[in-house]
């Protein structure tokens, strides 16, 4: 059955499925969907209320182990159940993440998730930082309120949390599911799916990332406009460089348009290799700095690198940098004649 999230951000409301079977839900009951999976509502909903009903342990407990591991009975026999609880940054759980297999399936990998807290002031926690890192080596630096929206990429909805954060109770507003693309510290994007709810004061959301099961995407009118302006026999991707300034090469995380077919980047189902590898090493320097005089402020920059071939050989050509006017600056649209 795959993992479902099940909201709980508004404590006097009954929790609803807002992901299951890699696809997003529109509040839906747990009753409606347990009927459908084969068990007994009573028996999700007494999990659910158990698990709501418990203090989240601290984040490496939760990350090291779920809540619950246990055995529900189904209407044909017995089911596997894995709960864990998805934790904002005061410690309040927003919703569940719940497995519900045969006993002995192992449950394909858990999706990261967060519980969020906007109300006033954007709150972090190791929670939200792991939305958009591999691991906690660079939380203790965080220092800005709004690092989860410095990485936000495409965020079409981001107006309507506004409104909700912003409005009086009385005009609070229906609740909101929506999608954002964020930039990765790995230098890739993903997609995050979130769940937004206002009650009193308090605007709170659950996010997950539903990369696995749909990728993420870019803001259509940017890409189209990139599109338009792209001279003929030229090719345009949005490249990403890391956040904390290292010496990591830079990697493609969107092509605009598509690539040569002489890159030695695609397959016949898709990207086979890390785009690290695209540009030759040495020209790493020249990259760093060009993306340095465009973060002091310069609208070009034209560097001369070497891109490998799929014949494993080094072609030399000039490449255009500009900023992407998202996820501070941390991404550049790269243009060069990419012709045969």
């Amino acid at each position: 059955m795959g993992w479902q999230l099940i909201e709980c951000i508004d404590p006097e409301r009954p929790p609803s499925i807002v992901w299951k079977d890699g696809q997003a839900r529109e509040w839906v009951s747990l009753a409606q969907v347990s009927r459908k999976d084969g068990f007994d509502s009573t028996v999700v909903s007494q999990l659910v209320a158990a698990a709501r009903a418990i203090e989240p342990p601290p984040f490496h407990e939760r990350e090291a182990e779920p809540l619950f591991d246990t055995v529900i009975e189904g209407h044909r026999g017995p089911l596997a159940a894995i709960v864990h609880q998805v934790v904002d940054p005061t410690n309040v759980v927003r919703g569940l993440l719940l497995w519900i297999g045969a006993p002995g399936e192992e449950p394909e990998p858990r999706p990261r998730s967060a519980g969020m807290l906007w109300s006033g002031q954007v709150f972090n926690s190791q929670d939200t930082f792991m939305l958009r890192a591999s691991d906690l080596s660079r939380y203790g630096k965080v220092s800005r309120t709004d690092q989860f929206f410095n990485r936000v990429v495409r965020f079409p909805d981001l107006p309507r949390v506004v409104d909700l954060c912003s409005k009086d109770t009385a005009e609070a507003g229906q609740p909101l599911l929506s999608k954002v693309t964020l930039l990765h510290d790995d230098q890739r994007l993903i997609n995050l799916q979130i769940a937004v709810r206002r009650y009193g004061d308090t605007v709170a959301a659950t996010g997950l990332d539903i990369t696995a099961w749909e990728q993420p995407t870019m803001d259509p009118a940017t890409v189209a406009r990139l599109q338009s302006a792209t001279p003929a026999g030229h090719s345009v991707a949005i490249i990403a460089f890391r956040a904390d300034r290292d010496r990591s090469m830079p990697t493609v995380v969107y092509w605009v348009t598509p690539p040569p077919p002489w890159m030695a980047y695609w397959s016949g189902e898709g990207p086979y290799n890390d785009s690290r590898s695209l540009i030759h090493r040495d020209d790493l320097d020249a990259l760093l700095a060009a993306h340095s005089e465009l973060l002091e402020g310069e609208a070009v920059q034209v560097v001369s690198v070497r891109i490998r071939t799929s014949a494993g050989q080094w072609r030399t050509l000039p490449v255009t940098l500009t900023k992407y006017p998202q996820a501070e600056n941390y991404l550049c649209v790269m243009t060069a004649a990419f012709e045969e």
